[in-house]
C-alpha cells in the first residue's frame, strides 16, 4: 500500500482577463512543481473561475492526489489583472450655436454603446465647448476609462452651425431736403446699436433715397445679415422734411 501524502508545492501567479471578462485558472499555473513517491494522478484548483468581481488578490487551494488517492493541499495567491482596452464608440454630432454664440456637448451626446470587458468607470469628450470661432467642421475625442485603469480614445466629427439670426434694433429718424431737393440715408443711420453673437457682415436700408415726392413719413426696411448669412429684417420711420 501506498499511504504517503504528494508534497504540494505553490507558486504565486497574475492571472489576465479576456474580452468576456472572465479567466479560468489551470491548476498547472499554480503548482510549483509537487512531487509523490509514486506518481500524481490529478490537479484540482479551488476556486479557479474568476471575472471582474475577482480583480486583486485571491486566495486559492491546490489539491494534488496521486494514483493511490492520497492527496495534499497548499495554498497560493492568484492576482486577477485586467489590461484589455475598453472599446470607445462615438456618434458623429450637429450641435447649433446660441444666442450669446456657444454650446456645449457632454459625453453622453457623443458616446454611443461604449463597452468594456469590465466596467467603465470614466467617460470624457474634448474639446466640448464651442463658440463663434469654431463654426463648420470640428474634431473631438470620446476617452473611454475602465476600473482598472485602462483607456482608449475614438475620434468623432462635430458640426457646428450658427442659425440665430442677428438682433435688430431700429430707430425712427428724420432727415433734411438739400438744395436740389434730395437727401439721402445710410443703413447705420436708422440702426440703433443691433447686435449679433459671431458678428454683423453687412447692413442694408431700402429706400435710401428720398425727394420732394417723399416728404413727410416713409417706410424703409433694414436688412442686416450676420457673418454666417443669416439674414433678418425691420422697418423704420424715416420723415423727410424740407
Amino acid at each position: 500500500l501506498d499511504t504517503i501524502t504528494p508534497i504540494v508545492r505553490t507558486q504565486n501567479i497574475n492571472a489576465y482577463l479576456n474580452d468576456s471578462g472572465s479567466v479560468i485558472v489551470s491548476p498547472l499555473w499554480v503548482n510549483g512543481g509537487s512531487t509523490d513517491n509514486c506518481y500524481i494522478a490529478g490537479y484540482v484548483l479551488q476556486p479557479d473561475t474568476f471575472t471582474c468581481a475577482q480583480l486583486g488578490a485571491n486566495n486559492v487551494q491546490l489539491f494534488v492526489t496521486d494514483s493511490s488517492g492520497n492527496t495534499g493541499s497548499s495554498g497560493a495567491i492568484v492576482t486577477i489583472m485586467d489590461t484589455i482596452k475598453p472599446k470607445p464608440v462615438a456618434r458623429d454630432l450637429v450641435v447649433y450655436l446660441d444666442a450669446t454664440g456657444q454650446t456645449n456637448i457632454t459625453v453622453l451626446m457623443a458616446d454611443s454603446a461604449s463597452s468594456d470587458n469590465c466596467s467603465i468607470t470614466s467617460r470624457t469628450v474634448l474639446p466640448n465647448t464651442f463658440t463663434c470661432a469654431t463654426v463648420g467642421n470640428n474634431i473631438a475625442y470620446l476617452r473611454i476609462t475602465d476600473q482598472s485603469g485602462n483607456t482608449d480614445s475614438v475620434q468623432l466629427n462635430v458640426l457646428v452651425i450658427d442659425s440665430v439670426r442677428p438682433l435688430l434694433y431700429p430707430r425712427n429718424i428724420t432727415v433734411y431736403l438739400d438744395t436740389a431737393g434730395q437727401v439721402g440715408i445710410t443703413a447705420a443711420m436708422v440702426d440703433s446699436a443691433s447686435t449679433d453673437a459671431c458678428g454683423i457682415a453687412t447692413r442694408a436700408v431700402v429706400p435710401s433715397a428720398f425727394s420732394c415726392n417723399e416728404k413727410g413719413n416713409n417706410t424703409v426696411v433694414l436688412t442686416i445679415t450676420d457673418v454666417n448669412g443669416n439674414i433678418d429684417s425691420v422697418t423704420a420711420t424715416v420723415t423727410v422734411l424740407d
